[in-house]
């Protein structure tokens, strides 16, 4: 067997044996939330409720590449928000997709969109939308993001359904299959 092939066959199992690492429907619960709450707290720039999703030490690297460093220079990233977000933004997410490492550690990655920026008085961006990882650890408190990197969606348009997405459709769709 090719090494490769051990891999793959390595990382698949891993993934099947953790998915039962939940404790019970009240952590993927409390995951869901926490994640889709990073967007719909940032998009109605719910600060105090914001910053409540993230541990004190956690890591945020933004769609343009900013990183911060701790709860509070996450959230005083995000709160240029009220000055930019467009009220015509509507608030998009899907249900994150979880896989628990242990009882304790978890990664989501989740899908949001209708963020719109405005760029003047008469002037605002297209609708954004996007992908977000995050890492969670189960405290005394909860579920808490120590590691989140988001990343805008600038080929596709909305992607509300992770299952159009796969890498073989994508590539065929931008005429690209043959250059694989």
């Amino acid at each position: 067997m090719k090494t490769h092939h051990l891999f793959i066959i390595c990382i698949a199992t891993f993934f099947c044996i953790n998915k039962s690492a939940a404790q019970n429907e009240k952590d993927t619960e409390q995951i869901t939330k926490v994640v889709n709450g990073v967007t719909i707290y940032f998009y109605e720039q719910r600060l105090d409720l914001f910053a409540d999703l993230w541990d004190k030490d956690a890591t945020f690297i933004s769609v343009m590449g900013l990183k911060a460093v701790g709860k509070e220079d996450i959230v005083d990233m995000h709160a240029m928000g009220k000055y930019v977000i467009d009220s015509s933004t509507k608030t998009v997410v899907e249900p994150p997709i979880i896989n628990f490492i242990t009882k304790d550690i978890a990664v989501a990655y989740s899908i949001w969109g209708g963020l719109v920026f405005k760029l003047s008085e008469t002037e605002k961006t297209p609708v954004d939308s996007g992908f977000l990882t995050v890492v969670l650890k189960k405290s005394a408190k909860g579920w808490e993001i120590v590691s989140a990197t988001n990343a805008l969606n600038v080929m596709r348009g909305m992607p509300f359904q992770f299952e159009k997405y796969s890498h073989d459709e994508t590539w065929t769709k931008w005429g690209l299959a043959d250059k694989k």
